[in-house]
C-alpha cells in the first residue's frame, strides 16, 4: 500500500472516530425506496457503522485534452448503523437494479446461492427495520457478509 493510500485511510479513521475493520471497493446500486444511485466508491466499517463514499472520477487518456466541464462533482457519502440490519443475502444484480428502478418490490428479492451464485452476477441486499434497504455490488460478497455477521455478534 502506498503512502497516499495509508494517509487517506488514516484520515477516514480520524474523521469517523475509529479503526477501519473492513474495506472494499463497491458499487452502491441504490436503495429499496426506488432511489437509484449507481456510484462506485469505498465501502468500509468503523465502530459498528457501514460507510460508503464515492470519489471524483479521474479522466483517462482523454483527460489530457481540456474539455468544458458540464457538471461539477458533488461527493456522495452515506452510512448506516450495522445494528439496524435485519437480514442480508446475495441477489441477482438484475433483480437489484429492478428494485431501485421501481420495476420490482423489495419483497420480490430472493437469495441466490450455490451454482446460481456462480452463474449470475450478484449484489448484496441489506434489509433494515423501518428504513429503505441497500443494494451493493461488492468484489467479494462472502467476505463482506462475514464482516457484517461478525459485527452483529
Amino acid at each position: 500500500m502506498d503512502q497516499d493510500t495509508k494517509e487517506f485511510l488514516h484520515s477516514l479513521e480520524q474523521e469517523n472516530g475509529g479503526k477501519i475493520i473492513f474495506k472494499t471497493y463497491a458499487v452502491l446500486i441504490g436503495f429499496t425506496n426506488e432511489k437509484n444511485i449507481n456510484l462506485g466508491g469505498l465501502l468500509y466499517i468503523i465502530n459498528d457503522t457501514l460507510y460508503f463514499e464515492d470519489f471524483e472520477k479521474q479522466g483517462g487518456l482523454f483527460s489530457l485534452i481540456p474539455l468544458k466541464k458540464t457538471r461539477s462533482y458533488k461527493k456522495y457519502k452515506t452510512s448506516i448503523d450495522i445494528n439496524s440490519i435485519k437480514t442480508f443475502f446475495s441477489v441477482k444484480i438484475a433483480s437489484a437494479k429492478a428494485v431501485v428502478g421501481g420495476k420490482k418490490s423489495e419483497s420480490q428479492l430472493r437469495p441466490v446461492n450455490g451454482l446460481k451464485k456462480k452463474l449470475f452476477q450478484t449484489a448484496v441486499y441489506l434489509s433494515r427495520t423501518g428504513k429503505p434497504g441497500l443494494l451493493l455490488e461488492v468484489i467479494d460478497d462472502n467476505t463482506f457478509m462475514d464482516a457484517i455477521t461478525k459485527e452483529l455478534q
